[in-house]
């Protein structure tokens, strides 16, 4: 059985000094402004706020919210994905500050949910789907965050191609 070193020219030390790391992506949503630009007084039952766009061939390591400040309303929740699912948050209560938990269907970190796929291969939106029991938040402050690495192709050559071993 032989070994072969294919790691010429990917850094010093084992370090990927040519390739991205990962980073976070966030937006704090305001409520308030939200209604003020839909023209509406109130988010009604399962609205959709569109709140940070993921670049396609993307990994994302994981992906929550902040209440910064408590949503109004009778009873208001958050669901937090793809396609205004709930892999990310589920049905997590927005009436009081602090961070969302992962809920009972909710992603968690390194966890296999059987909707969810951490590898992004299209560009997509992370959305917070908002819910309460008489339709009428219209106030309160989110901050949504995703943590995610750019795992498209930095160099789809072989440089090493030439090599003799």
């Amino acid at each position: 059985m032989a070994t072969y070193d294919h790691t010429t020219g990917q850094g010093t030390a084992g370090h990927p000094s040519r390739k991205r790391g990962v980073y976070v992506l966030e937006k704090t949503v305001d409520i308030a402004a939200v209604c003020t630009a839909g023209g509406i007084s109130a988010l009604t039952a399962a609205d959709i706020i569109q709140v940070i766009d993921i670049p396609a061939e993307s990994y994302i390591i994981h992906a929550g919210a902040e209440v910064i400040t408590a949503l109004n309303g009778t009873s208001p929740v958050l669901d937090i994905d793809f396609a205004a699912g709930d892999d990310f948050v589920d049905n997590h209560d927005a009436s009081s500050t602090g961070y969302a938990a992962a809920g009972t269907n909710g992603h968690v970190d390194y966890t296999a949910v059987t909707t969810f796929s951490n590898r992004i291969t299209a560009t997509d939106t992370i959305d917070v789907k908002v819910g309460a029991g008489a339709d009428d938040v219209s106030t309160g402050k989110i901050r949504v965050y995703v943590i995610l690495a750019d795992i498209s192709g930095v160099d789809e050559t072989d440089p090493l191609q030439a090599v003799t071993f």
